[in-house]
């Protein structure tokens, strides 16, 4: 699997998992002397006839650069990246703890390899060991907070390091659809 991405393919991973300015994609085709590259004429003549102040711009944009984007590596780079955020030590607790309940939600919904970053660490975020004061992460002390992430380090490692491998070397092949269940 080739997890990099072309100049067009980067703009429109920006724009999905970025939340970029679809008015600085728009700059972007108009000002780009090489989006010919990429892209067709006549999807270009359709990209720069976008009404882009208009509600449904970024549908019709999506729409027409579908055939250019493999939403299965924006989904591999996405989630390598966000596994790769749970080793930055300048992330604070709260951070961490939304990476890991992401990791739980994600493993809810189909996301199986990631089972013990989902179940063991990701619950733990939600819902706090009853050792804590508070079943509900948002409401306990900053310091019980710590020893909850603290608690995970070094052995959540090993899961993210191994969630990586399985993605890179396609053991796991994330498409970027959604099943029949709509997950």
């Amino acid at each position: 699997m080739k997890l990099e991405l072309n100049e067009l393919q980067q703009w429109i991973y920006d724009l999905i998992y970025n939340n970029n300015s679809i008015y600085k994609f728009e700059d972007w085709i108009y000002y780009n002397d090489n989006i010919m590259t990429y892209i067709s004429y006549d999807d270009y003549i359709d990209l720069i006839s976008i009404d882009y102040k208009d509600k449904y711009a970024r549908g019709n944009l999506l729409r027409i650069i579908d055939q250019y984007v493999d939403y299965g590596v924006f989904e591999s780079i996405n989630l390598i990246r966000l596994l790769e955020k749970c080793l930055d030590k300048n992330l604070n607790f709260d951070q961490l703890a939304l990476i890991y309940q992401e990791f739980y939600y994600m493993y809810c919904n189909g996301y199986t390899f990631l089972d013990e970053l989902g179940i063991t660490y990701g619950l733990a975020c939600i819902v706090p060991p009853s050792k804590f004061s508070s079943n509900d992460w948002d409401k306990l002390r900053d310091t019980e907070k710590e020893e909850i992430i603290n608690s995970f380090y070094p052995e959540v490692k090993v899961y993210i390091e191994n969630a990586i491998e399985l993605i890179v070397e396609e053991k796991i092949v994330l498409t970027g659809c959604k099943n029949e269940l709509e997950r």
